[in-house]
């Protein structure tokens, strides 16, 4: 313990004599006025893109997952299927995580499943939901499992095995228009 203040100590003389030679202040916290700037440019720099190229491989990959939210507004939960392997995958995505292929198409998913497991939120509850929450492990005939809130369902009324059905709901509308996201409620 006292080697470590040791060489606390010692760096904060190494720091202060560099920064005695600089015209910048010699500050020791890190929540200073001078390091509180520079890391707002060091988080403004990483929050834009690179290069050109990668904004266009994150605009390419936006425009390819569109189908499933055009799906979804149409009351239909749909996910990805390697058309060269045939891997049926959760969550949607671009490349195959099998063969790594970008060959896609979107397939329908079952509109009921089964719980397989559930859990009971009682804090920390996001906007628009009202405690308790109960989100749910729900499985597919089709072998895939996803994590979903369960909503118009109270906890006590819930059991392993219960049927549960798709539900899709509107959110208000934002920069990127007209948006739905998608809940299960028990049958």
């Amino acid at each position: 313990m006292k080697k470590r203040r040791k060489d606390r100590v010692s760096h904060q003389r190494k720091t202060k004599k560099k920064t005695e030679d600089s015209s910048e202040p010699y500050f020791s916290d890190r929540n200073t006025p001078v390091n509180k700037k520079k890391q707002a440019q060091k988080l403004q720099e990483r929050q834009q893109p690179q290069n050109q190229q990668q904004f266009l491989n994150s605009l390419a990959r936006e425009i390819r997952l569109w189908p499933f939210f055009e799906n979804l507004k149409q009351g239909k939960l749909t996910t990805t299927k390697c058309n060269k392997c045939g891997h049926v995958f959760w969550p949607p995505e671009v490349v195959c995580p099998e063969c790594l292929s970008d060959d896609l198409e979107y397939v329908d998913m079952p509109k009921r499943g089964k719980i397989y497991a559930f859990t009971v939120q009682v804090a920390a509850i996001p906007p628009g939901f009202k405690p308790p929450l109960v989100h749910a492990m729900i499985d597919f005939e089709n072998g895939i499992r996803i994590i979903s809130p369960l909503v118009d369902t109270k906890p006590e009324d819930v059991k392993l095995g219960d049927e549960v059905e798709l539900k899709v709901a509107d959110i208000p509308p934002d920069s990127h228009g007209d948006r739905v996201l998608f809940f299960f409620k028990k049958v």
